[in-house]
């Protein structure tokens, strides 16, 4: 493999990384959304009493049902595990979350930055190779 070729295999996997990044970032996005809105959730469950609520089961599907308890809020653990915990433990695992994306979010940021500069960089070398021929 010659220089050209190494410098154009080098770039096509720059490009490559940089649109895993952005996937991988847009995910992250998403997760942090959720976790927002849990937030706001979990700042309502506070003021609640006994009410009605719409349960989502998914895909624009719910279920009618009534809140009898807002003592307590069910945490997932991972794997199919739930844990009991106070609104306000809730709370404080669902800001911890929230700054773990947010920093994953960073790190991803820091990651996509160097590889454009990168890019950048060799963009016009590899113009002038091809220019060059």
């Amino acid at each position: 493999m010659d220089e050209k070729e190494k410098k154009m295999y080098h770039f096509q996997m720059l490009q490559q990384n940089l649109e895993q990044i952005k996937q991988q970032t847009s995910l992250i996005v998403k997760t942090y959304e959720e976790l927002e809105m849990s937030k706001r959730a979990l700042d309502d469950v506070k003021i609640l009493k006994k009410s009605e609520a719409m349960i989502p089961l998914g895909a624009g599907n719910f279920l009618k049902g009534t809140i009898e308890n807002v003592d307590t809020v069910l945490v997932s653990a991972g794997s199919s595990m739930m844990l009991e915990k106070t609104p306000d433990e809730a709370l404080k695992l669902t800001n911890e979350r929230i700054e773990e994306v947010k920093a994953a979010l960073n790190n991803l940021a820091q990651q996509e930055q160097m590889i454009q500069m990168e890019l950048s960089k060799l963009q016009p070398e590899i113009q002038q190779m091809l220019a060059g021929k």
